[in-house]
C-alpha cells in the first residue's frame, strides 16, 4: 500500500530511534530494521536483507528506489549523535546498535552513499571514540558493528579515509582501542575474527595514504602489542 509505505517512511523521525536502537528486545529492532527496508521499492533489495546483511543486492536501484534508500540512509546517519546514548554497557548492554549498524551498511551500497557519509564522520568518530574504544569489555559487539560499517564506507572511498587523516584528534586517538587476545575463549577468538579485520583494515587503508600516520603508528605502544599478542 503506497499511502502506507508514505506515512512510514516520512514520521520516521517519530519512530526509528525508538524501535531500531532504544527498544529492549532484539527482535523489535530486527523487525523494524526489515520494516525499513521493505520501504525500497526492490524485490532484490528487500529479500537480500533477510538472508545475508550484506549480499545480492542489486547494484542498479531505479530512480525511485534509490530515493528512498537515500532518505532513509540519511534519517540513519542522523542518529548518529542519539547513538552515543545507548553506550552505557550497565544500562543498554552490548547489542543495542547492532542491527542499526547492520542497516547502515546494508544501505551503503555505492560510492553515492560512502561519499554521502563524509559530512557525518565526525559524529561516528565521537561515537566510537571513547565511548566503544577504550571499556574494557572483551566482546563489544556494537563496537563490532560500528567498525564493520566504518570500514565498509571508508572501502574504495580516499575521500573518507583523507577526513580520518587530516583529523589529528582521530590519527592521535584511533590506535587506542581495546582488545583482549584470549586464545583459549572460543567466543573471544570469534568475536576477535569478526572485528580485527574491520579495525585494522581502518588502519592499513589510513596507512596507504599517509607515510606520516603509518610511521606515528608504527612506533604506537598498542600496535607493538598486538604484533606481540595477535597471530
Amino acid at each position: 500500500n503506497r499511502l502506507v509505505h508514505s506515512w512510514v517512511l516520512n514520521s520516521m523521525d517519530s519512530w526509528l530511534e525508538h524501535f531500531l536502537i532504544s527498544h529492549s528486545n532484539q527482535r523489535v529492532r530486527n523487525t523494524a530494521g526489515y520494516l525499513l527496508v521493505s520501504l525500497v521499492p526492490s524485490s532484490p533489495f528487500r529479500q537480500g536483507f533477510r538472508a545475508t546483511h550484506r549480499m545480492n543486492r542489486e547494484p542498479q536501484l531505479s530512480v525511485e528506489a534509490q530515493a528512498v534508500l537515500h532518505q532513509i540512509y540519511t534519517a540513519l546517519l542522523r542518529l548518529l549523535p542519539a547513538a552515543k546514548h545507548y553506550t552505557d554497557m550497565q544500562q543498554h548492554g552490548t547489542m543495542k546498535l547492532t542491527t542499526y549498524f547492520a542497516l547502515l551498511m546494508y544501505c551503503c551500497i555505492s560510492r553515492t552513499e560512502k561519499l554521502m557519509f563524509g559530512q557525518y564522520f565526525i559524529q561516528l568518530w565521537h561515537l566510537f571514540h571513547p565511548k566503544l574504544s577504550e571499556p574494557s569489555i572483551p566482546a563489544y559487539h556494537n563496537k563490532q558493528a560500528l567498525l564493520a560499517f566504518w570500514n565498509h564506507v571508508c572501502t574504495d572511498c580516499p575521500e573518507n579515509i583523507q577526513l580520518m587523516l587530516q583529523n589529528a584528534h582521530v590519527t592521535k586517538n584511533i590506535a587506542f582501542n581495546y582488545i583482549l587476545a584470549d586464545h583459549d575463549d572460543q567466543e573471544i577468538v570469534m568475536y576477535n575474527r569478526a572485528m580485527l579485520p574491520a579495525y585494522y583494515g581502518l588502519l592499513r587503508m589510513m596507512c596507504q595514504q599517509s607515510r606520516v600516520f603509518t610511521r606515528n603508528l608504527s612506533l604506537h605502544q598498542n600496535l607493538q602489542w598486538a604484533f606481540k599478542n595477535i597471530t
